[in-house]
């Protein structure tokens, strides 16, 4: 027996723990060429233990070959589980190379992929890319909304996010700008040419009615600026012409000229009626003097006396003009009864060469040339002061409410420069008072006074406002001033007449108690054969009107067209239209013989 191999029971028998293979006695645990059975070899690296073959320690078999699971790219972490590249076995895994990881199947870099911007899926959408790991926005946009957009130029997002640019107004280096030839006022984009809120520069209001113009608030067509107001200068009485130019009441402003109301005109700026102005009768500056009254535009001397050249005298006492205009009285005569005699009468007194009676002259009253003023009346020689507010001191009626030398009271003088006024001497009229004579006085109302000194306004018309206008029911009728509410020629207005026998009452021409109106005649419709019972409505010739109606007269019937007694008419005897036969006769309303 081949060693190591004995005889043992006739057979060469290998040592223990050992088997013949191929001649050779072999461990079959150990041997690489028989590891487990003859003829099994184990390829390197395995080798055989415990009668399998088995890779170098750190490695596992795999398809044939030992390998490390641990690195082995095609059979990481177990057998055939192959890393695709780029991945390459680590610790038994498929891993990315550094600075990648794996998603979806690849490795990707997820500080710059776009499908994987700093993790797995989490995708950066179109226009912004992955960098850092973060989805950003191209260069020159910012991320608002979930969408990249231009700052500078995004309405939306002007400047900033979120920040939305109102129409018109659009986005512009990041401002939200209006559109071209507009302002931003207000938070509106407005023309400031044009707009009436915003004229010129924001906050310029145009005042109603004016427009904003080429920036200019401008009045309309036809008016003026004048203090803040439009105006037209062509009919406004505080800017008649040109700013500034005020129209006195009552003036008023006509095509751009300070005129007096109709029928007055204006003479030394003040507006008077040329009918009965005593001061401008006719035309400006005729003056009708003392004693005169203009009437129709012509001066008329008053009761007693005559016109001679342009003054109103008395030619029964006037020296100048004794019995008639232009005979004048030796100086040593005086003029009685239109007579120049050597003197007086004994009841009488020579005043300037005329005879009066200073008993009762009123203007010579007591003595030649004591005038009791106008209102009150001379008695015994004496002033009796009847006019309102007249107060007796000395032989004369005064005034002391403007009398400045009885001022207050009888006697008390205001010095010179001073002024009566209420009663009380100062040293101007206070406002809106004005010195006449020393007195005091409104000339917007008074009426001896009135828009100056001593024009005094005619009987019938006010003092207002510095005119004569006629008083309240009165109005101007050619000049003169009427009574609208009882003139029968001015009823109710100028130049409505009444007709007939009607009456102007309360403005209206009004016929009689029982009288109507028919036409411009007043008549009684219970009686009028031409108007009874109603205007228009005539009788026929036979009947009469009786109580409005057009009846017979009693005991007459009407028959036919005529009223006929029917006791006695043959052809209606009895009745209308029964006609008694030619020998017969009516009786009693029977037809009967004779």
């Amino acid at each position: 027996c081949p060693a190591p191999r004995s005889c043992a029971a006739g057979v060469c028998a290998c040592p223990a723990g050992t088997t013949l293979c191929g001649g050779a006695c072999v461990n079959l645990q150990t041997n690489n060429a028989n590891c487990g059975s003859c003829g099994s070899v184990c390829a390197a690296p395995r080798s055989c233990s415990a009668g399998a073959c088995s890779c170098p320690a750190g490695t596992s078999f795999c398809g044939g070959a030992c390998v490390n699971l641990q690195t082995n790219n095609a059979n990481c972490g177990s057998c055939g589980s192959v890393c695709a590249a780029p991945r390459s076995c680590s610790g038994g895994a498929c891993s990315c190379p550094a600075g990648t990881s794996f998603c979806g199947g690849a490795c990707v870099n997820t500080q710059s992929d776009n499908a994987n911007c700093g993790a797995c899926g989490s995708v950066c959408s179109a226009p912004r890319s992955c960098s850092a790991g973060v989805c950003a926005c191209p260069a020159g946009t910012t991320l608002c909304g979930g969408a990249c957009v231009n700052t500078q130029t995004d309405n939306a997002n002007c400047g900033a996010c979120g920040s939305a640019c109102p129409a018109p107004r659009s986005c512009s280096a990041g401002v939200c700008a209006c559109p071209a030839g507009t302002t931003l006022c207000g938070g509106a984009c407005v023309n400031t040419q044009t707009d009436g809120a915003n004229c010129g520069s924001c906050g310029s209001v145009c005042a109603a009615p004016r427009t904003c113009s080429a920036g200019v608030c401008s009045c309309p067509a036809g008016t003026t600026l004048c203090g803040g107001a439009c105006v037209n200068t062509k009919t406004d009485n505080a800017n008649c012409g040109s700013c500034g130019s005020v129209c006195a009441a009552p003036r008023n402003c006509s095509a751009g000229v300070c005129s007096c109301p109709a029928g007055y005109l204006l003479c030394g700026g003040l507006c008077v009626n040329p009918v009965t102005d005593a001061a401008n009768c006719g035309a400006c500056g005729t003056s009708c003097g003392a004693n005169a009254s203009c009437q129709n535009s012509v001066c008329v001397c008053q009761g007693g006396y005559v016109k001679c050249g342009n003054a109103c005298v008395r030619t029964q006492n006037d020296a100048n003009n004794c019995g008639a205009c232009g005979n004048v009285c030796p100086a040593t005569q005086v003029c009685l009864g239109g007579n120049c005699l050597v003197s007086c009468l004994p009841f009488q007194t020579n005043c300037g060469g005329a005879c009066v009676n200073t008993n009762n002259s009123v203007n010579n009253c007591g003595a030649c040339g004591n005038a009791c003023g106008p209102g009150n009346a001379c008695a015994g020689g004496a002033c009796v002061c009847n006019a309102p507010g007249s107060s007796k001191c000395g032989s004369k009626c005064v005034f002391t409410a403007t009398d400045p030398n009885n001022c207050g009271a009888c006697g008390v003088v205001c010095g010179a420069g001073k002024v009566c006024s209420a009663g009380t001497c100062q040293a101007l009229c206070p406002s809106p008072l004005t010195s006449c004579g020393g007195a005091c006085f409104d000339l917007q109302l008074d009426q001896q006074n009135c828009g100056s000194c001593a024009h005094a306004c005619a009987l019938g018309e006010l003092c207002a406002g510095g005119t004569c206008y006629c008083t309240s029911g009165s109005a101007l009728c050619g000049g003169v001033c009427r009574d609208l509410q009882s003139d029968r020629n001015n009823c109710g207005q100028c130049a409505k007449a009444c007709g007939g026998a009607q009456n102007c009452i309360a403005g209206v021409c009004t016929c009689p108690g029982g009288q109507s109106a028919c036409g411009n005649a007043c008549r009684n419709l219970q009686t009028d054969r031409n108007n009874c019972g109603a205007c228009g409505n005539v009788c026929p010739a036979a009947l009469t009107c009786i109580a409005g109606a057009c009846s017979c007269l009693p005991g007459l019937t009407h028959c036919g067209n005529s009223c006929v007694n029917t006791n006695f008419d043959r052809n209606n005897c009895g009745g209308c239209g029964v006609v008694c036969l030619a020998t017969q006769v009516c009786q009693l309303g029977v037809c009967a013989a004779p």
